[in-house]
Order: structure tokens, then C-alpha cells, then sequence
């Protein structure tokens, strides 16, 4: 994976080549958003890593000119303590995700390696479903976290291309998000608390973690059931995992700028920001999310307008 790294920042511009070259990526440097914008052009980065505060061109500029030339480009912007509205306008921008500095080890490796994933698991091959006007189906999963790309681009690839482009990636980072979620704090019953201990207490913390929850028969033998249904309209997915489930109604506000900083929450918070419904069902352990089509996409596709 190519990675460029935008931070005028010296030490941690260093700090972040060496950290993504140790995950075996190949690395970009770009001192302000600017020169950033230049070598994206030219370099066509499959992930661009982001200061918000730069000279010449900030890392929110610098979004905007990538996201009218390409809408696939991984983006994750990095912020400081007290940059809060600024994150928050990164992702309206369509940035993919966000760290806080200083940037860990412990929180920039897994994201690498999520985000390899997806690139890995992306297909040229040609979608030819796009006249569906009504599909359904089921997928029962078990724990491998490392299929949850494939699976997610499996699940935007069934929705026929009623999404229009630019919203894919979007979508399938939150899939991605609720997946996981559904497997580490569903069926392996990984409490958020445990999940930060084991990050912090080593670099492969998480996946000793995850070992050692699989290797008692009562969290291996668990599925994840995925059902998906799209009409003309929408299209959405229930996910429901075979865990305890959770108290949904303490979820931080996602509309709150001060949890940002928060752990708890954050994927449900980014895939809010891409579904235009969220919810919770029964104790916690289903999460239901729909996507409604454009207009202009339904009718492109064979949708008829309603009298």
C-alpha cells in the first residue's frame, strides 16, 4: 500500500515514515498540504495520512482538492487536543477517519492494517447487476476479522450500483466498523475497557486478545448474521451478532465535538455519519442501517417517478 504522509511537522513526519514503513507499506512526504497535493497528483497514493494545520495548503483544503478529483483515496486526517471543530468538518469533507496526536503505535498500526485490507480486497471486475430493482439476502459469518473487507465490499457490490460512487467507500468503512464491532464486542465479548488494555499493553495486544477469547469453544462456535434487502428506494443491512448485547442508550453523542476524544463509540460514530438510519434493536446485540438512493440514481437505473 502507498501511503503519503502530509504533517509539517518534522520529528513526527519522521516518526510516522518510520511507523508505516515497519508495517511494510511504502511511504510519501509532503511538508504542508500543498506540496501533499502536488505528489497525490502525480503519485496517486492508496492512503493519504493528514495534519488539519498546515502552512500553504491546510489538511482541510487539501481534502476538498482530493475529494474533487477522487473519491476511492483513502483519507485520514490527524488532529490535535482542541481541534475538535476542525475534525469534524474533516469529515463532513468526506475524510475517512481521524487519530489524535501524538500519533501511537498502538492506534496507527491497526488502522494500517484495516485500511490494507480494503485496499487489497477492491475488484476492477465489472458490476453488472445494475438494474436490480428488489434484492435479499443472508450471510452467516464467524470471527475471522481478517475477512470483514472482503465481506463489506461483498455487501456494496449487492446493492447493484444504486450508490452512487463517490458514497461507496464511505459505506463500506462503516460496514466495516459495525463488523468488527459485532465480533470483538458482540461474540468475543470484548468490552471496550479490555480492547484499549490489550492495545496499549503490546502492538499485537488486540489480536493475543482475540486468540485467546476464540480458543474457548462457548465465543468460537458464535456467528455473525448479515440480512440485506434493497428495493428502489433504499437498501439497508441488520446485523446481529450472538453476544449479551449492550446498553445502546449510553452511547456518547455523536453531534458533541468533545467525543471526538472519546474510545468508546467510535465506529458507530463514523457510520452514522454515512447511513441516513442507525439503530439498535432488542438488547443491543442487532444493529439495523439504511441507505437511501438518490433521486437522480433511481431514475438512471430504471426507477419510475411517482405521480
Amino acid at each position: 500500500m502507498r501511503v503519503l504522509i502530509a504533517d509539517d511537522e518534522p520529528m513526527l513526519r519522521d516518526i510516522m515514515r518510520e511507523l508505516v514503513a515497519m508495517r511494510g507499506h511504502e511511504v510519501l512526504l509532503a511538508v504542508d498540504g500543498k506540496e501533499a497535493f502536488e505528489i497525490f497528483q502525480k503519485e496517486k497514493p492508496d492512503l493519504v495520512i493528514s495534519d488539519i494545520v498546515m502552512p500553504r495548503m491546510d489538511g482541510l483544503k487539501f481534502l476538498s482538492e482530493i475529494r474533487q478529483l477522487d473519491q476511492d483515496t483513502l483519507v485520514v486526517m490527524t488532529t490535535g487536543l482542541g481541534k475538535e471543530e476542525f475534525t469534524l468538518e474533516a469529515l463532513r469533507l468526506r475524510a475517512n477517519d481521524f487519530i489524535k496526536k501524538p500519533i501511537e503505535p498502538s492506534v496507527l498500526f491497526p488502522l494500517l492494517d484495516k485500511y490494507a485490507g480494503i485496499v487489497e480486497s477492491r475488484t476492477r471486475l465489472t458490476e453488472t447487476l445494475s438494474f436490480c430493482t428488489r434484492r435479499s439476502s443472508t450471510m452467516k459469518i464467524g470471527n475471522r476479522m481478517e475477512l470483514i473487507p472482503m465481506i463489506a465490499q461483498r455487501l456494496i457490490i449487492e446493492t447493484c450500483e444504486m450508490i452512487p460512487h463517490d458514497q461507496r467507500l464511505g459505506l463500506k468503512i462503516a460496514l466495516v466498523e459495525l463488523l468488527a464491532n459485532a465480533i470483538e464486542h458482540g461474540n468475543l465479548n470484548i468490552t471496550c475497557q479490555e480492547k484499549q488494555a490489550a492495545m496499549e499493553e503490546s502492538l499485537d495486544g488486540i489480536d493475543k486478545l482475540r486468540e485467546e477469547r476464540l480458543r474457548k469453544e462457548e465465543f468460537a462456535q458464535r456467528n455473525v448474521t448479515i440480512e440485506f434487502t434493497m428495493d428502489q428506494e433504499s437498501c439497508e443491512w441488520i446485523i446481529t451478532d450472538e453476544g449479551l448485547g449492550f446498553d445502546f442508550n449510553t452511547l456518547p453523542n455523536p453531534l458533541d465535538p468533545e467525543n471526538l476524544t472519546q474510545p468508546n463509540g467510535r465506529g458507530i460514530f463514523l457510520a452514522r455519519l454515512n447511513f441516513e438510519q442507525l439503530e439498535f434493536i432488542g438488547k443491543g446485540n442487532t444493529v439495523r442501517v439504511r441507505k437511501v438512493f438518490p433521486r437522480d440514481q433511481k431514475m438512471r437505473n430504471g426507477g419510475q417517478k411517482k405521480a
